[in-house]
């Protein structure tokens, strides 16, 4: 018992004086480093900007994919999407939403949301505006468990037929439109012509699927919403776990609910499943792949910052060797001597954090713009706790990974061979360990390029891919009326056939396109067709086609080469009989070895058939990335909707027409707003700004990474001759010519590439088949781009390689000698 306290002042001594020994071993670090500033500034900016390009994608990997939503409870979330013959529609309809809303077991509550949001129109200000809106069941809000700021949630009642109109905005709509006041919430305001009561607003940043400004409750049944059919898929369902109850709990009581609906409603239902999924999960799929891709491009451009950083400190080893000798001699063990170089690791990879957290600040700017589709209410990026976590963990684990091998490699050294060789030492195995570096640089660095080349040959092929219209000086807008001004389908004939004479008036304007939806800008709304003399045996193989109304005039104005027939014209009136043009692959896939004029098509839902009386040629509805699919343009006088697109081509810049483009529509109305105005050029270049930005950024990394790889090459073979100065001056001395010194140096450099860019080539072949779903019309075992990133390599590497050999020339043999 009284050796109790003995053995604990012993141990507190010990601690104490481990604590004082790494104090002393950090000091000393510190002040070796501060002795070699050059060498040590170059080193902590090689990590640097290795380390703070890791923490800033971490910053927006953690933000997009691993912070929790913020909503309630958010992992007991999950989202409910249609899936036909076991491929992902996804939007769901109404009636089978409430269907899986009330007859499960496993969900607390449920909500359904419209997939896509819409505008509308709000009048009583100083001029009308157009602000985007969402379609919510009444329990979407408490489903999420956010409540608002002011006000209440919608009620049961206001989510049946019938009920009052109330809507509930944002809190940004609310600042702009009323100032913040208290009193907003039970106040009116007019949206599409119907007076509305608000009665909640939602907290500032809030957002679920979309920026929204307005949530309007979506009504039971509601035919103008298709709320009553089963064929109707544009919405979503939102549901919330019980207690005890995971997801595949979850999925198998849904699958059961799919299959009862599929018996009681074959017509719509048969073939159809629900896709469950937590929402998280589903929120981040669209852009995880682009956010991991360029995670493990600055991973492994950190990778080979350490081995430069390695190779640097092996070079400095061979200077100290005679100091660790000497230390050695003195009675320091060898994990002694190894703590001390690990700690001067450490320091330095913390100096590099530090510094890297600092840079992190601003390559955040890039991440942002560099990663496509990032925000789920996220633009923009800052410090927090598990960013810092992450840069501190990475600065830890760097400095031990570009340490440890210098350190072990000096602790090996012969202490008496060593002192007497003095500095002349070959050291072959720290040049193998060079070397190893060296080879896997190349190797990562080969990697790297051949993926971005392959990334930059996708780009290249996507941008030449034709859209099947003309995009140059053509501005677009969106126009939408409300149906308690124009009840009448008349009435919205006349509006706009007069605004396509009035936009048609302006000076510098040469046609007018007026459609429900714009190519590329409105892509979607589709419905099943097949051919009325030959329908399917089963009507579940019907394939989907564009919907697309249009005034005359549209294909013109478009630059759509007219290949068969007549277009839509003004005789195609409301009492005409119902007529379509359609595009070449609609032409090809249901009239195969026919002439389509004059045949019938049969769209669901409708009980009489449409005549072709055109063919024309194929559009890319959905952008410059998917395959073309059937498209049916109709006559607007026989589908008078409430919003169209515009598309004015002009002979002058379009961007300067905007303002008389709005006159033109106040013209007609003044309470009618013009959204959207944009350029179809810019339209076009957004569809594709994702593949753009991934690509750049890759073969921006690529392109640092190569670099680094090319100073290990130049590192490595400038300790090589450093190292052998001696004999390179004997070899002088005797008549050696150029060749003769230079070919030994080349031949090592070029060795060490050709192996790492052997070993670069091997990894790609598998690495790069992970690119294949980011890659358009490229294959990810492209010859072309293999060579193409092979020589490249090799010029970058001829470059590293000569300048040490170019050096070996200058040593001069007397010198050398005589230093002996």
């Amino acid at each position: 018992m009284k050796t109790k306290p003995h053995v604990f002042r012993t141990t507190g001594s010990t601690l104490r004086l481990q604590s004082d020994s790494l104090l002393q071993d950090v000091r000393y670090a510190t002040r070796g480093l501060l002795r070699q500033p050059g060498f040590t500034a170059s080193v902590v900016l090689l990590l640097a900007i290795g380390i703070g390009a890791n923490v800033a994608m971490f910053s927006a990997l953690h933000q997009a994919l691993l912070k929790p939503l913020p909503f309630a409870e958010p992992e007991n979330l999950v989202l409910g999407r249609t899936m036909f013959n076991g491929k992902v529609n996804p939007d769901m309809s109404v009636p089978d939403c409430y269907d899986f809303s009330e007859r499960n077991h496993v969900l607390e509550s449920a909500g359904v949301v419209r997939s896509t949001p819409i505008f509308a129109t709000v009048t009583g200000g100083e001029e009308p505006e157009r602000i985007s809106t969402l379609v919510v069941s009444w329990d979407l809000f408490p489903t999420l468990g956010v409540p608002p700021v002011a006000g209440r949630y919608f009620s049961p009642s206001e989510g049946e037929l019938g009920g009052p109109g109330v809507a509930m905005i944002s809190g940004g709509y609310w600042q702009r439109r009323f100032g913040g006041a208290p009193d907003a919430v039970g106040s009116t305001i007019t949206v599409d012509g119907a007076v509305q009561t608000i009665v909640g607003v939602m907290p500032p940043g809030f957002e679920f699927m979309h920026d929204a400004d307005l949530w309007l409750p979506l009504r039971r049944d509601d035919p103008t919403l298709g709320a009553q059919w089963r064929g109707w898929h544009s919405w979503f369902l939102v549901g919330r776990l019980r207690r005890g109850v995971n997801i595949e709990t979850a999925r198998a009581d849904l699958d059961l609910i799919a299959a009862q609906l599929a018996s009681e409603y074959p017509d719509s239902n048969r073939d159809k499943d629900i896709l469950v999924t937590e929402l998280q999960e589903a929120f981040t799929e669209d852009f995880q792949t682009t956010v991991f891709l360029l995670m493990a491009a600055v991973g492994l451009v950190l990778l080979i910052a350490c081995g430069n950083v390695a190779s640097l400190l092996l070079a400095r080893g061979a200077t100290r060797r005679s100091e660790l000798c000497v230390r050695a001699a003195l009675g320091a063990s060898s994990w002694r001597l190894v703590r001390q170089l690990l700690t001067e690791s450490l320091v330095t990879a913390a100096a590099g954090g530090a510094l890297g957290v600092t840079l992190a600040f601003y390559f955040q700017k890039l991440v942002v713009f560099a990663v496509p589709g990032i925000a789920l209410g996220v633009d923009s990026l800052s410090v927090s706790w598990p960013m810092l976590a992450f840069a501190l963990g990475v600065s830890a684990i760097t400095g031990v990974l570009f340490g440890v091998l210098p350190a072990i490699q000096a602790v090996r050294s012969n202490i008496a061979g060593d002192m007497r060789s003095g500095t002349r030492s070959t050291d072959s195995r720290g040049q193998r360990v060079q070397n190893g570096l060296v080879i896997t640089q190349v190797a990562v660095s080969t990697i790297l390029l051949i993926g971005s080349g392959l990334l930059l040959k996708s780009f290249v092929t996507l941008l030449a891919v034709e859209p099947g219209f003309d995009t140059e000086n053509l501005m677009t807008a969106d126009i939408q009326i409300a149906s308690n001004k124009y009840p009448d389908e008349s009435q919205r004939i006349l509006f706009f056939s007069s605004l396509q004479e009035h936009l048609e008036a302006i000076p510098g304007v040469s046609d007018v396109a007026v459609v429900n939806q714009l190519p590329i800008r409105n892509p979607g709304n589709n419905y099943l067709v097949h051919a009325t003399e030959r329908p399917p045996v089963d009507l579940h193989d019907r394939e989907a086609a564009f919907w697309r109304t249009i005034l005359p005039g549209y294909f013109a104005a478009m630059g759509v080469p007219l290949l068969h027939g007549r277009g839509i014209e003004s005789s195609d009136h409301a009492d005409a009989p119902y007529v379509t043009v359609i595009n070449e692959t609609m032409a090809r896939k249901l009239f195969p070895d026919q002439d389509p004029l004059g045949q019938l098509v049969t769209v669901s839902g409708d009980d009489a058939p449409y005549e072709v009386v055109g063919v024309v040629g194929d559009i890319r509805n959905q952008g410059a990335k998917y395959s073309q699919r059937m498209t049916m343009y109709l006559p607007y006088m026989q589908f008078p909707t409430l919003t169209m697109r515009v598309g004015v081509r002009t002979a002058i810049d379009p961007v300067s027409l905007a303002a008389e483009m709005r006159d033109a529509v106040w013209k007609s109305d003044r309470d009618v707003p013009v959204t959207g105005i944009e350029s179809m050029e810019m339209i076009a270049a957004r569809s594709v700004s994702d593949e753009k930005v991934v690509a750049i950024s890759v073969t921006l990394f690529a392109a640092v990474a190569v670099l680094l790889a090319a100073l290990g090459i130049y590192g490595a073979l400038s300790y090589y001759v450093n190292r052998r100065q001696h004999e390179i001056g004997i070899k002088v001395a005797l008549g050696a010519d150029r060749g003769q010194v230079l070919r030994p140096i080349l031949s090592r450099g070029f060795s060490l590439v050709v192996v790492g860019v052997g070993l670069g080539i091997v990894g790609s072949f598998w690495i790069t088949r992970l690119l294949q779903q980011v890659l358009f019309d490229v294959a990810p075992t492209d010859p072309s781009t293999f060579v193409f990133a092979c020589l490249s390599f090799g010029c970058v590497a001829l470059v590293a390689c000569l300048i040490p050999a170019r050096r070996a020339l200058k040593v001069d043999p007397v010198t050398v000698l005589g230093a002996e």
